[in-house]
């Protein structure tokens, strides 16, 4: 899987959030502009939907990430195996 850490970043801090998540959430947890979140969001999107997973901001209250425990089970490893792969590879 080829994707960016910020947008790796992004997806993590989605899938551990209570609820909605504002661009403006996100721009100040990762110390950038909110341009840059925009600029992101397209990865994030197809990252996410390449586990049939949505995200979505239909609500205008924030951005989420939509569908069944085990896609986002299934995502949540990818991450962790990705993780793996980069601290063995020393």
């Amino acid at each position: 899987m080829l994707i960016s850490d910020r947008s790796k970043e992004i997806i993590e801090y989605l899938m551990n959030a209570n609820g909605p998540v504002t661009v403006s959430d996100l721009a100040k947890k990762f110390q950038v502009t909110e341009r840059t979140i925009y600029r992101q969001i397209p990865e994030v999107t197809q990252t996410i939907e390449s586990y049939d997973l949505t995200l979505d901001n239909s609500s205008g209250k924030g951005f989420m990430i939509f569908g069944s425990l085990y896609n986002i089970k299934r995502l949540s490893t990818a991450f962790e195996d990705v993780k793996s792969e980069q601290n063995y590879s020393g």
